[in-house]
């Protein structure tokens, strides 16, 4: 597992060079669509439909193997102890008050253990009724810094943002080291195959989404996640 700076996508020494118009170029090769814009114009997809099952894709693999991790701050008052964590937060990984480990805590642990002897919090726990709200246990008498691991769950922008007039479709670095890419590809021609249309092609999307699990598997193999 690898940890991040918030403004940084990268694992330090791993090589990035794929951009979004490398990796769709390639597809387009796989897929017997001319080559003719770095990966803009299709004639069985609509752009759109592409950038959204890359998006999601990267998205997955991020979420299932971990192997990116970024790392935010926020501040926490006391006798506050809701804060709501920004919706890109997709999982979290490790909390922290001031550079104490906070541990999940359920209502039948809260009420087993004499929280009056803290004064700063040492669990936390996470609403079933608000997403990305994390109540810190018990309420905090002090001022402090929260600080929190996570698995983003948007490392690309939205398909619309990533639009043929916009400069970043051609440079933007995939958030994933250039030797895993590989598995991003085939997953995103899994879901181009599996869609209803006359592309569809269940035979080979079955094909290629192994080829994607493949790559999961090594990922967690060689980076150690379970």
């Amino acid at each position: 597992m690898f940890t991040t700076n918030i403004n940084t996508i990268s694992i330090p020494a791993t090589r990035y060079g794929k951009t979004v118009a490398d990796l769709l170029s390639e597809i387009q090769q796989h897929m017997l669509e001319p080559i003719i814009d770095s990966g803009k114009t299709w004639q069985l997809w609509s752009e759109t439909e592409v950038l959204h099952y890359l998006r999601e894709r990267c998205s997955r693999l991020l979420l299932e193997t971990g192997i990116i991790q970024y790392i935010e701050q926020l501040e926490v008052f006391p006798n506050t102890n809701t804060y709501t964590l920004p919706q890109t937060v997709a999982e979290l990984s490790r909390i922290a008050f001031s550079g104490s480990v906070l541990f999940p805590i359920d209502d039948w642990q809260i009420d087993a253990i004499d929280l009056t002897q803290y004064v700063a919090p040492q669990f936390y726990q996470s609403p079933t009724t608000e997403q990305n709200t994390i109540e810190l246990i018990p309420t905090p008498n002090v001022s402090g810094n929260l600080t929190y691991q996570f698995t983003k769950s948007t490392p690309l922008e939205s398909p619309t943002e990533l639009s043929t007039e916009d400069a970043i479709f051609q440079n933007y670095l995939l958030p994933i080291p250039f030797i895993l890419t590989w598995a991003i590809k085939y997953g995103v021609m899994a879901d181009m195959l599996s869609s209803v249309g006359e592309a569809q092609d269940l035979e080979r999307a079955e094909v290629f989404e192994q080829r994607y699990q493949d790559g999961i598997d090594l990922i967690k193999l060689f980076c150690g996640v379970s």
